[in-house]
């Protein structure tokens, strides 16, 4: 994975972290996007005992455990990732100790210097507009209120403990696409 970037994108559902790490997947080409949401979204519809736990769980608009997260991150990164190839991370860490496991990884792997966490910052009632007009199916008003704050509760003190660290790259979410990906270029050189 040398030489390769990397971008750990962090912001509430409905920031727009998913365009985002598309947009950087086809400018770089040699990234892989990986977002704990879709990895979820797969399990839940694999009709095994735990997809039926989990399936439950996003329908409330609930986080699966850290430890099934981390499970399904590690997995993802250990079998698509090659040689001189790099990730976009979508959704993960959304807890303080995802933040462990993942700092632990990316020293295994040698890239913590190549790794930039973005936050895209949108407000509440943008991200809430947002995932109502998007119409997934776990989109509906309660599970999009639990998933906001959740990310209040969990994921916040994540982009605070990254923000301490200078290890934060801070991005107005709610321009446009195009212009919310120039400020995650511009920033991560």
């Amino acid at each position: 994975m040398s030489n390769a970037k990397n971008f750990v994108l962090l912001g509430s559902s409905g920031s727009g972290k998913g365009t985002q790490a598309k947009l950087l997947v086809e400018r770089f080409g040699n990234l892989h996007h990986i977002s704990t949401g879709d990895l979820f979204r797969n399990l839940a519809a694999a009709n095994t005992f735990v997809s039926e736990r989990v399936a439950g769980i996003l329908r409330e608009g609930g986080f699966p455990p850290d430890d099934l997260a981390e499970a399904l991150l590690i997995n993802a990164i250990s079998f698509r990732v090659r040689g001189g190839e790099g990730f976009v991370l979508d959704g993960f860490p959304r807890t303080k100790p995802q933040v462990g496991v993942l700092d632990r990884f990316l020293n295994f792997l040698n890239v913590k210097d190549d790794t930039f966490f973005v936050l895209i910052d949108v407000s509440r009632p943008e991200a809430f507009k947002r995932m109502m007009e998007r119409g997934r199916s776990d989109d509906s008003e309660d599970p999009i209120n639990s998933r906001l704050d959740l990310f209040e509760k969990e994921v916040m003190p994540v982009v605070k403990r990254y923000k301490r660290e200078n290890r934060l790259i801070l991005v107005n979410g709610e321009q446009n696409a195009l212009d919310v990906h120039r400020g995650i270029i511009s920033k991560s050189r």
